[in-house]
């Protein structure tokens, strides 16, 4: 195990996709099939890599990197209705799950679906599994989401909230906050 690592280490490619193919005629195993997927990526070798990650996916249907790989190569192939539809499979296996409820709100807000893009942010929120950094990440989704809207009111009160959650990243969230309050001013007329 220690000279597979080592292949990715040193960067030898080719070596590293010969052990691990080698790995898995005597065993199959998720890792192994990952690692792989990586691989054949890095070299744009787009089939193989799907072929390997979706073969991850079935013999560990809750492992979120798995999913999280495969959404992020199906993107790179500009095929956002496959990535969006594993994700929602990744939702099947695990529907508590923070982090793919907010890929997909990150998959709506980019598509300019932003009702969806919300529900989505908002239901992340609403789970108690995942960390600060998460936690802050889809905050701050949810409020560009709501400025996309021009929901200037709610995109203000999510970046207080953030705040009053995170002082440590005050900086930024006021800099963020201030951005959103010019905007504001300019457009008076709007609905907030």
């Amino acid at each position: 195990a220690g000279s597979r690592y080592n292949c990715f280490v040193i960067n030898n490619i080719e070596e590293a996709i010969r052990m691990l193919e080698k790995n898995l005629s005597v065993k199959d195993n998720p890792s192994d099939h990952y690692n792989l997927g990586l691989l054949y990526a890095k070299q744009k070798k787009h089939a193989e890599a799907v072929q390997h990650l979706k073969k991850a996916i079935e013999l560990s249907p809750s492992d979120m990197r798995f999913y999280r790989t495969l959404a992020s190569l199906f993107v790179r192939q500009k095929e956002i209705e496959k990535a969006i539809g594993l994700m929602e499979i990744a939702l099947k296996h695990n529907p508590d799950n923070a982090e793919a409820l907010n890929i997909l709100g990150l998959f709506h807000y980019n598509m300019s679906q932003l009702d969806k893009a919300i529900s989505y942010f908002k239901q992340a929120l609403s789970q108690g599994n995942c960390d600060d950094e998460h936690k802050l990440k889809i905050m701050i989704n949810l409020a560009e989401s709501y400025r996309a809207q021009k929901k200037y009111d709610a995109a203000l009160g999510m970046f207080e909230q953030a705040l009053a959650q995170f002082p440590d990243k005050t900086e930024l969230l006021k800099l963020k906050m201030e951005e959103i309050k010019r905007m504001q001013q300019e457009m008076p007329s709007e609905k907030q």
